[in-house]
């Protein structure tokens, strides 16, 4: 059997593997990936490693809101991410490529829902 892969293949191949190595080497939580989450809860805090200081803005933030009042036009649950992650993959993939597959990468990781991704 004879496989043909075209340009286009190898390169959403090659852009998809760069994302995944992006948000795997900067969305990887201090403590790792703790289960079972419970999307019940209204918010998890996921401190992350390889920042350069750590303080309110190195963290990813889930928000089901489930008794939570948000003041936000994002579509609940969301993930909200530090913004120069957030910014960087904005800038080096373009919004339409990454933000599926951090949604796709954090419920496989979480088990929690995303449907929307912002930043802080």
């Amino acid at each position: 059997m004879e496989y043909i892969i075209t340009e286009q293949q190898l390169n959403n191949w090659k852009r998809n593997n760069a994302i995944l190595e992006f948000i795997n080497d900067k969305l990887i939580p201090y403590d790792g990936f703790k289960s079972p989450y419970d999307d019940n809860e209204p918010e998890y805090f996921f401190s992350l490693v390889g920042m350069p200081d750590f303080n309110d803005y190195d963290h990813m933030w889930w928000v089901s809101c489930n008794n939570y009042d948000t003041n936000t036009s994002m579509d609940c649950p969301f993930l909200v991410l530090p913004r120069g992650v957030y910014g960087s993959l904005d800038a080096y993939f373009g919004e339409d490529s990454w933000q599926p597959m951090v949604k796709e990468w954090f419920e496989g990781h979480t088990s929690l829902q995303v449907n929307d991704i912002g930043t802080f």
